[in-house]
């Protein structure tokens, strides 16, 4: 009886440690995807002038040996608008993405992007974040 306990601790002792590799590492066989690297998801904006456009540049580079394919970019609302400087990412290249904020309302705002990619179930949320100025009457 003492010996299948200790085969059994061995064996859920060698089954979470390797879980503990594959998740801290997030290994994921043949999934390009996973390959991708955004260096910044939330931007701060600070205080913009109203009526004037805040626009939030991100960079997304491709870590992986398969090329990676934008299906869509959707941003939130209809004050924001988004786009993409090329909608494939090449191996160990890099596009831009680009959220813009209309800043039509004062206030703090914050705007939103999706990023969905061609095969993925995980798309990226981006995040710009701001602060518009009241407009004052004069």
């Amino acid at each position: 009886m003492k010996v299948y306990l200790i085969y059994l601790l061995v064996f859920l002792t060698c089954a979470l440690g390797l879980w503990y590799i594959f998740k801290k590492h997030n290994i994921r066989k043949n999934s390009p995807i996973e390959a991708i690297h955004i260096d910044q998801k939330i931007l701060l904006s600070g205080d913009s002038e109203f009526g004037k456009s805040v626009k939030g540049v991100y960079k997304l580079k491709n870590l992986g040996q398969k090329t990676i394919k934008i299906k869509s970019l959707k941003p939130d609302c209809s004050c924001t608008s988004a786009f993409a400087t090329s909608l494939e990412i090449v191996p160990k290249d890099s596009v831009e993405i680009i959220i813009e904020y209309d800043g039509k309302k004062s206030g703090p705002f914050q705007s939103t992007a999706i990023i969905e990619y061609l095969g993925s179930i995980e798309p990226d949320l981006l995040i710009l974040r701001g602060n518009i100025l009241i407009d004052e009457i004069k």
